[in-house]
């Protein structure tokens, strides 16, 4: 197939190009591997010295068009290629193509320490569609059903294609967004507003307007959010929807937590809510927290939310094969 590649030793253990994530298949949507809109990518470097995902047709041979659909292949030979061609491949993608009713967002830099940005999972959270990592794992991207309206496509950290574009994916789907992707219309159409036609004045950070909310205000925005009947079922003390009491313990705790930046706020409104018992204020053995305290730092991001980059950054021995 391809000569005078590099071997995947060289590309990822000697700085030669950047570190990133393996793909894993067996997480991407099967709508999208079903689209003959498939093509492989590489890092090169431009005139700048800056290291760019450039597309590859799906056997790795030739530059891919993002409006050439002759360049685009199967999702079989783009992960075929992936896994086991001599191309010096670094990871697959998927063209949006104007005929078609998807539409892909990126958030870009909004993942730091493994931690998510609070703007960034209130847009995921807003969407609720299949959303996985970039490959550097800085990143997040989106794909939803959908139509943008007219005007801009990039902000900023946020962009937001339907056409005209390919964009990577690697399978290292976020757990709290749902595997499916899914048609948001309102949604897009509310976020692309926000963006890119509402005034930009600066505005004050997200935290900081958190902590001003209080307890019965944050409690109104919560109930009234999308996800509010659950939050508002699970406060009243209602667990039907949960296997287990600390599952739905650790659910309220954290639809409270997405307004909130302070861990006495979500103690103060647990203890007021339906589901609260003894066992919140019992002692764990090891780390002398209570039950409590451990479920709203959990809630909170410290635990939850982290997404270890090291140890799913791709190797050699890291490959397998899923075709």
């Amino acid at each position: 197939m391809c000569s005078g590649s590099r071997t995947i030793a060289g590309a990822f253990m000697d700085g030669m190009t950047p570190l990133v994530l393996a793909v894993e298949p067996e997480n991407i949507p099967a709508e999208l591997q079903a689209l003959r809109q498939w093509v492989c990518w590489r890092y090169q470097k431009n005139e700048q010295g800056k290291f760019t995902k450039v597309p590859f047709d799906p056997i790795g041979e030739h530059p891919a068009s993002s409006i050439d659909p002759s360049t685009w292949g199967q999702f079989a030979e783009a992960l075929r290629t992936y896994f086991l061609g001599d191309c010096d491949i670094d990871g697959i993608g998927f063209v949006l193509r104007e005929a078609g009713d998807l539409v892909g967002i990126d958030l870009d830099h909004c993942v730091s320490d493994g931690k998510i940005s609070t703007w960034a999972l209130k847009i995921i959270f807003e969407l609720e569609s299949y959303t996985e990592f970039s490959p550097s794992g800085s990143g997040v991207r989106l794909f939803l059903k959908g139509k943008l309206p007219t005007g801009g496509r990039k902000r900023g950290s946020i962009e937001m294609y339907e056409s005209g574009r390919y964009l990577t994916v690697t399978g290292h789907h976020y757990p709290r967004s749902p595997r499916a992707i899914e048609h948001r219309q309102d949604a897009i159409e509310a976020l692309h507003k926000r963006v890119f036609t509402e005034s930009s004045k600066p505005e004050r950070s997200e935290r900081n307007v958190r902590l001003e909310l209080n307890d019965s205000e944050l409690l109104k925005k919560a109930f009234a959010a999308r996800n509010g009947i659950k939050i508002e079922a699970l406060y009243d003390g209602s667990i039907s929807s949960y296997p287990s009491r600390s599952e739905a313990d650790l659910a309220l705790c954290s639809g409270l937590a997405f307004y909130t930046s302070d861990p006495a706020q979500v103690d103060r409104l647990f203890r007021s809510s339906g589901l609260f018992r003894d066992k919140w204020d019992e002692r764990h053995h090891g780390d002398g927290r209570t039950y409590g305290e451990g479920t709203i730092l959990k809630a909170m991001g410290s635990e939850d939310e982290r997404f270890d980059r090291e140890s799913n950054r791709r190797t050699p021995a890291s490959r397998k094969l899923v075709l």
